[in-house]
């Protein structure tokens, strides 16, 4: 059965304080929009899906998100 691959996942953070009340700040996460996994399971879909054979069952991460 073949393997999933590794993953490098890079995110950005920077934080400008205008005074010590005030500051902005930004967040990217994801930034290369890499497709990874974060979670999966072996199993039987031939008892759920009749057409697939793959017994992998992975969970998507997140895209790239801005905040």
């Amino acid at each position: 059965m073949p393997k999933i691959g590794g993953h490098a996942v890079f995110n950005l953070r920077a934080v400008y304080e205008f005074n010590e009340h005030v500051s902005v700040f930004g967040r990217i996460d994801n930034v290369f929009d890499r497709k990874y996994y974060t979670f999966g399971i072996l199993g039987e879909p031939g008892e759920v899906f009749p057409d697939f054979e793959d017994p992998r069952f992975v969970s998507p991460a997140q895209p790239t998100r801005c905040g």
